[in-house]
């Protein structure tokens, strides 16, 4: 997991990190990474984890970096979607689902 800071270090505008209608864009596909926004540090901070890693996924949602049902269930199909780049993507997959499931 990396961590990519807030949305103006990472030299994009800030309103590159709102979603449409001003809110924060808790959870974001991008080349092939799932991008979170850590909740744990709102509202004093905006900083995002870059993530390659199903496992980390879970962690997140462990750990309350990511929180609420829709923003939860859109980071684990991300998980699952991580999960199927793998080697051996069938056990990946199948064991990415039973993690992810048992993470809230």
């Amino acid at each position: 997991m990396a961590i990519i800071g807030s949305a103006c270090e990472c030299g994009r505008g800030k309103e590159e990190g709102l979603a449409e209608g001003g809110a924060f864009k808790a959870v974001d596909w991008r080349d092939g990474r799932v991008v979170l926004l850590d909740q744990t540090l709102l509202p004093s901070e905006e900083v995002y984890l870059e993530i390659e890693d199903w496992r980390e996924i879970g962690a997140a949602i462990r750990t309350m970096q990511v929180r609420g049902a829709p923003a939860i269930g859109i980071a684990a199909a991300y998980g699952v979607a991580l999960a199927a780049l793998a080697a051996d993507p069938a056990a990946e997959v199948e064991r990415a689902c039973l993690e992810l499931a048992r993470a809230r």
